[in-house]
């Protein structure tokens, strides 16, 4: 696949105060940030930006350059998530406000250890032009302005990979062709590259407002059906896949699907057996009467990195209220389903680290 380097424009810390405030405001307020000079262009050259992010799952390199929307239309940069066209439509909107793209849509790519060599070389090479801690994560900022090194960069991308899958970013991407296809000088779309061996994929929990008319005794016998239920006596999370974990009535439960329910799965095209979706038919579908987990308020998403508390803190006391602790969907599942042509359920990973929005723009 095709990258390129950018004219990168990055914040003035010297200007900001309150780091954790200004990044957090980022998203509504760029237009006015950058007329009141926050933001600054990173040299006069286009450059490539190495991006080191350290956070309590570990220590992460990828890099920050410009991808090919060609490689997008052509099926080079894989999906695994319908869009909305209206989510579409207000993310145009606020593109031709900024004039910018603000945040890098997430890549991620099979591992390549010769990759993510370079990139540690280069790391140590240029020195960090500036550091920002931010919700608990260290990100340095190390920029690549030789063309020796950036062309070098762009050949080894370019070599060994033929495709590459979004992790997170699908409207940012949808939107960038739209905005290609009405102009077709902006083709070069900043994006982050990060190696599977430099990326966490964690869970989507769900917490539901409704038993559907079931007493906790009633909803637990539902399972049963379908589930071997095995009580805990303090809550943790699943340990292996096809176990789910609830939180149902102040009590702790394993759920694992029984052996003739996973003997049917193999009917099933590769999505439709990861947990999540046998969540999504077997649970919240079939017996909590839920058709649509896209739209129904009564299902709300809870990021794995919040940990249990936040999943026992949000079911609390109430008896009609329950959470579900999801195993973590794998790399291997990830990219089969994205080869696959399929969509992931709505909710299904949540990537670590995360892009921000501020930290790296690219202006047009």
């Amino acid at each position: 696949m095709n990258i390129t380097t950018f004219k990168a424009t990055l914040p003035d810390l010297k200007k900001i105060e309150d780091t954790d405030w200004f990044f957090a405001q980022a998203k509504e307020y760029f237009p006015q940030f950058i007329k009141e000079g926050y933001f600054k262009e990173a040299g006069q050259e286009d450059v490539m930006i190495i991006q080191r992010v350290k956070n309590s799952q570990g220590d992460f390199v990828g890099l920050i350059a410009c991808t090919d929307i060609k490689d997008y239309l052509a099926g080079k940069i894989v999906r695994h998530e319908r869009t909305l066209e209206e989510k579409e439509r207000k993310m145009m909107a606020l593109t031709k406000e900024r004039n910018a793209m603000i945040k890098p849509t997430m890549l991620t790519y099979l591992k390549i250890e010769e990759i993510t060599e370079l990139l540690l070389k280069y790391a140590e090479k240029y020195p960090a032009y500036h550091q920002i801690n931010f919700l608990g994560e260290q990100h340095s900022f190390h920029i690549v302005d030789k063309e020796k090194h950036t062309k070098k960069l762009a050949r080894m991308f370019k070599k060994h990979l033929p495709k590459v899958y979004i992790a997170d970013g699908h409207h940012r991407f949808a939107t960038a062709a739209n905005l290609y296809k009405e102009n077709p000088e902006r083709r070069y779309f900043l994006s982050a590259l990060f190696g599977s061996d430099q990326l966490e994929i964690n869970e989507f929990n769900r917490i539901v407002e409704t038993l559907n008319g079931y007493a906790p005794k009633e909803f637990l016998a539902q399972l049963e059906k379908k589930f071997d239920i095995i009580p805990l006596s303090k809550p943790r999370k699943p340990q292996r896949i096809h176990e789910i974990v609830m939180h149902l009535a102040q009590d702790w439960y394993a759920l694992r699907l029984k052996e003739e329910e996973i003997e049917k799965l193999t009917k099933h095209s590769p999505a439709e057996t990861l947990d999540v979706s046998i969540l999504n038919r077997l649970v919240i579908k079939d017996i909590l009467g839920i058709k649509d987990v896209r739209s129904d308020a009564r299902v709300r998403y809870v990021e794995g990195t919040k940990g249990i508390d936040e999943i026992q803190r949000k079911v609390g006391k109430k008896e009609k209220r329950v959470g579900f602790i999801l195993y973590p969907i794998k790399g291997k599942s990830f990219i089969t389903v994205s080869d696959g042509g399929e969509t992931l359920p709505p909710k299904s990973t949540f990537f670590t680290p995360r892009m921000r929005n501020g930290f790296i723009v690219q202006r047009f």
